[in-house]
């Protein structure tokens, strides 16, 4: 129920003593997300919304959410990343595919996931990448690994997300 998820957002934050000007709501506008933007909106709360399927913001992506994936990548990376020690958020991150094709990279739909086994949605690994989605950051860390991803790509043209994901 997209009511009670907002709800429990919105607790975590008063929580944690987070103000309003200080916290933004990523919220995938597909699906549920739909619900969700209308009861943070309805509370006065700052929201980014992320539509996955939409044309990335980079050229060399095949979605928005192919880019924000290698944007979380490429921090994990580069950059000290804390995650929680979550062994699901662990799994989706360790087993979502990746492909190069066309000079786009893009992650594998949750459709694709499924139906190579995976009972659930990784929505856990794709609600940590939303949170690290602003465009800004995509653009500045793209560059740095396309090249990175195109020698690997060539080498495989599949490859794992975490084939050089550091924990």
């Amino acid at each position: 129920e997209p009511r009670d998820a907002a709800f429990a957002a919105m607790k975590v934050q008063e929580s944690l003593g987070w103000d309003d000007e200080d916290v933004i709501y990523v919220v995938d506008s597909v699906g549920m997300g739909q619900g969700l933007l209308i009861h943070f909106e309805e509370n006065g709360k700052q929201i980014s919304e992320f539509s996955p399927v939409n044309k990335s913001p980079i050229q060399g992506y095949k979605n928005r959410l192919s880019a924000a994936w290698y944007n979380l990548r490429t921090k994990m990376i580069h950059e000290h990343v804390s995650i929680p020690n979550d062994e699901i958020l662990h799994e989706q991150l360790r087993t979502r595919e990746v492909n190069y094709i066309g000079g786009e990279i893009e992650v594998e739909s949750k459709k694709a996931y499924r139906k190579r086994g995976f009972s659930k949605s990784p929505d856990r690994a794709d609600s940590l990448v939303m949170a690290f989605s602003e465009e800004e950051e995509i653009r500045e860390s793209s560059e740095l690994l396309r090249a990175s991803a195109k020698a690997h790509a060539v080498e495989q043209n599949r490859f794992n997300f975490t084939n050089s994901l550091i924990y």
